[in-house]
């Protein structure tokens, strides 16, 4: 059975970056656990050092990240469904990375008998676009029917 190459890249390259991006996902989702108890445990003190966005202050208009400590909060609670209102990347990244690591998982597990999800620049475009189309709605709601998105 012949290999898919990615555009460009050979297949060592193609699996030292999703072994990379794999060990970093398991760094990441440690340093969030971290956060997430040190959060729960002295919420009040992270609360003090919680700064209003500077382009909101200056321009009454959300910028490309508004919304992201909210719905990572609704995401945490189990609000799905708010937390995709809020700030749609990060449902994107939750499930978009959650798959990948559990699929690098099994693939690892298995030892490579089953083929994991691979790294896609693609996916980096899909990040972009979501960024920019709740950037443009929300503000299209601002400035059109004077509606603020909380």
């Amino acid at each position: 059975m012949a290999v898919k190459r990615r555009k460009g890249v050979s297949e060592y390259e193609a699996q030292k970056i999703d072994s990379e991006l794999y060990w970093i996902g398991w760094v990441s989702i440690g340093l969030m656990l971290i956060g997430v108890f040190l959060y729960k445990r002295h919420e009040l003190f992270f609360k003090r050092f919680q700064f209003p966005c500077l382009f909101y202050r200056l321009t009454g208009y959300y910028c490309p990240g508004c919304g992201g400590t909210r719905a990572v909060k609704a995401f945490l609670s189990g609000d799905f469904i708010k937390s995709f209102l809020y700030h749609p990347l990060v449902s994107y990244l939750a499930f978009g990375g959650g798959a990948f690591m559990l699929t690098q998982t099994i693939q690892r597990l298995s030892k490579g008998k089953i083929r994991g999800i691979r790294f896609r620049v693609q996916y980096v475009y899909g990040m972009a676009i979501i960024i920019f189309i709740q950037f443009a709605v929300k503000n299209a709601l601002i400035y059109f029917c004077s509606y603020y998105v909380t």
